[in-house]
């Protein structure tokens, strides 16, 4: 290399270039920045939905006592704590259920079409293009916001366990809104306490005094862990 050749010529100009050509190789070396390349979160929480009808099956359902929601999700991390990634979610319901008599395509059991009302199970899934703001260290306020679809499945009458309309469930679209606080315990790990509001979209069962429009609440507590760091400058 041309500076070790000149050094035993020119010691004194070889060693006033050295921390010059040390200082340039080490600009070159990556850093890692402080912001992560994605999140992962996982969250527990209770969801508290209202009644509905459903047209397909000319029945109703009646969700009378909290669920337990469970969901996950993955976000690409960009700038001021904003991320954006995709979100599932599972949710176990127990409700009451009710076929009308009117009902003209699968039939329920006589112990759940009305003026009976019977116990059944069923589950709920949902899968959303899902965003969050917020962030930092101690407490910090968050928003949260999705699109997608959410789906109903699994009915069963609780204690034969015998199949209910309708057996190939129903999927809906669903929106998502939602705010809280998180708390930044180290640079990699958030806790989160939040509330979300969801609405669907379900056509209701003719002869019914429902409406399209379905709501629920999510209060959730979840976790969010960083992956990777994005260098610096990037």
């Amino acid at each position: 290399m041309p500076i070790l050749s000149a050094m035993p010529r020119f010691p004194l100009l070889s060693l006033s270039l050295l921390p010059i050509s040390l200082s340039a190789q080490i600009i070159r070396v990556p850093q890692s920045g402080t912001e992560p390349v994605a999140w992962v979160s996982v969250a527990v929480g209770a969801l508290q939905s209202n009644a509905m009808s459903d047209h397909q099956s000319s029945s109703i359902w009646i969700f009378a006592r909290p669920a337990l929601y469970l969901s996950g999700s993955v976000e690409k991390a960009y700038k001021h704590g904003a991320s954006l990634g995709v979100l599932g979610s599972y949710t176990p319901y127990r409700l009451d259920y009710q076929q009308l008599a009117t009902a003209t395509g699968e039939s329920a059991p006589t112990e759940c079409v009305e003026p009976a009302v019977c116990r059944a199970r069923a589950t709920s899934w949902s899968a959303m293009l899902f965003g969050q703001v917020g962030g930092g260290p101690g407490l910090y306020y968050v928003l949260e916001a999705g699109v997608g679809a959410t789906g109903y499945r699994s009915f069963t009458e609780s204690g034969t366990k015998e199949i209910l309309p309708p057996s190939g469930g129903a999927t809906d679209g669903v929106i998502l809104f939602g705010s809280g606080v998180g708390y930044g315990s180290s640079p990699t790990t958030k806790l989160t306490l939040a509330i979300d509001y969801m609405t669907t979209w379900h056509k209701p069962a003719a002869g019914v005094n429902d409406r399209s429009m379905h709501e629920m609440y999510v209060y959730k507590l979840g976790v969010r862990q960083a992956l990777g760091r994005k260098k610096a400058g990037l």
